[in-house]
């Protein structure tokens, strides 16, 4: 488990737009706190989609699975626009 928090690390220093926020707020995924605000999500959204967003388990898993080159498990649109 320490690897893969290595190297999202390394992923999130990578990227210029990541700090500060999380970088799947622009193309947010169905589970994301985010996508369908509510007051049940309100603060979780706060917290994780802002600086938080390395604790967040949402981006840990989809973050790791584009890490791994299992984007199409990220986004099934881009596996059927392909074929």
């Amino acid at each position: 488990m320490k690897k893969l928090e290595k190297l999202l690390t390394r992923e999130i220093k990578k990227s210029p737009e990541a700090r500060g926020k999380c970088p799947f707020i622009k193309k947010s995924f169905r589970e994301c706190y985010c996508k369908d605000m509510n007051s049940l999500r309100t603060d979780d959204a706060i917290y994780y989609c802002g600086r938080n967003f390395t604790q967040c388990p949402i981006y840990k898993e989809k973050s790791a699975l584009i890490i791994l080159g299992l984007d199409n498990a990220v986004n099934p649109k881009k596996e059927a626009k392909k074929q």
